[in-house]
């Protein structure tokens, strides 16, 4: 596959053990793009000063023509797409977190970001309740053209793939390893059927083993995919409450299916309706309501904004805000703009409190409405 030049650059510089999403933002912002950090980084450099030592030495030793073709022969050859988070299929609401991984590993035919996409994930150690339920939500979810997102893990999480295979829906599956490796083993054939209209996505590198301190990073990424996080079954402690803590923290709705109180596997979704940190899910029409709602401060927000204000560098960006948070390279390849004008525009609309800066380098609009 071939990807824009500074696209190519991201993944080369995503692809080097060690630089997670921090490091890689701190390097972008040190250095102006990744194609400078190629190009430019070098021992002693204070703008490495923030890797440790094996960190850096692994991003200089890479620094190389010969590294940088053998990434994107092998990724072609195992057909690996990477989406970073310039592409515009990089789903909008995860380049909204805190957090939000640079590049996304990808296999299947299946796009990533949908206007209308919700988490579903529950315990391995399910009740048939939960696994009836699960694929009844995924099925009408799917049905009503909403992506499922799930991690593929045995029970509940393979309940929600199903259900939105079932429907016709497209379903994606966030990995805690290479997106090449099949985890569980006996999900083969659910990952070849998901590969066929959907994705199965990993911030991890292809052929990194699953490792159990990977999953709850994972987790991050299902939630922050999704306007909303539905928790079947989970116990007092799990992954499932893990996700749910994510979404949370996201400012992303959470659902719960309430259970038998004697069920160890309701114990968790139990808690949390208790608590008030999830809503009830009795039907799906309370997760469609969600997306008439944003539909319509969406339809509210452009209203609230007349492009008579405002010229036409300025447009290109507001309008590239109206629909939601935006990373600046991402704006910057969206609205065609040089970097001169695209800085000096940004300026002037946060001066005029039309639009601010939050962290990470992304923009949000801040007209009020």
């Amino acid at each position: 596959m071939e990807y824009p030049e500074q696209e190519k650059y991201w993944i080369w510089l995503g692809s080097i053990e060690g630089i997670g999403p921090k490091r890689f933002y701190h390097l972008i912002a040190r250095y102006g793009d990744a194609k400078s950090v190629f190009e430019r980084a070098e021992k002693g450099d204070p703008c490495l000063d923030r890797l440790p030592e094996a960190v850096c030495n692994r991003l200089l030793t890479c620094r190389h023509e010969e590294y940088f073709s053998t990434l994107f022969e092998n990724l072609d050859k195992n057909g690996i797409t990477v989406v970073t988070g310039l592409n515009p299929d990089y789903p909008r609401l995860l380049s909204e977190i805190a957090d939000a991984p640079p590049i996304l590993y990808k296999k299947g035919a299946g796009k990533l970001d949908f206007p209308q996409s919700v988490a579903i994930v529950g315990t391995r150690q399910c009740t048939r309740y939960g696994l009836e339920n699960t694929r009844k939500i995924a099925r009408e979810l799917g049905g009503e053209g909403v992506l499922v997102v799930s991690g593929m893990a045995r029970g509940i999480d393979s309940a929600a793939h199903i259900g939105a295979l079932e429907a016709g829906g497209s379903t994606v599956a966030v990995f805690g390893c290479g997106v090449d490796i099949v985890y569980p083993p006996e999900n083969q054939k659910l990952y070849e059927r998901i590969l066929e209209s959907g994705a199965v996505i990993s911030d991890y590198a292809p052929g990194i083993e699953p490792v159990a301190q990977y999953f709850p990073a994972r987790n991050r990424i299902i939630s922050g995919m999704c306007s909303a996080t539905v928790v079947v079954e989970a116990g007092e402690k799990s992954g499932a409450m893990i996700t749910a803590g994510y979404a949370l923290e996201q400012g992303r709705e959470v659902f719960a299916l309430p259970g038998n109180v004697d069920s160890k596997a309701s114990k968790g979704t139990n808690i949390m309706i208790r608590d008030g940190e999830a809503g009830i899910l009795t039907d799906i029409g309370q997760i469609l309501g969600l997306y008439d709602a944003k539909k319509s401060l969406l339809q509210s927000r452009e209203s609230a904004v007349d492009p008579a204000l405002f010229d036409e560098n300025e447009w290109k960006i507001i309008n590239c805000l109206i629909q939601g948070d935006e990373h600046y390279d991402r704006m910057l390849q969206e609205t065609g703009l040089s970097v001169q004008d695209m800085n000096s525009t940004l300026t002037m609309l946060e001066l005029r409190g039309i639009i601010k800066q939050l962290p990470g380098h992304v923009f949000s609009i801040a007209v009020q409405n």
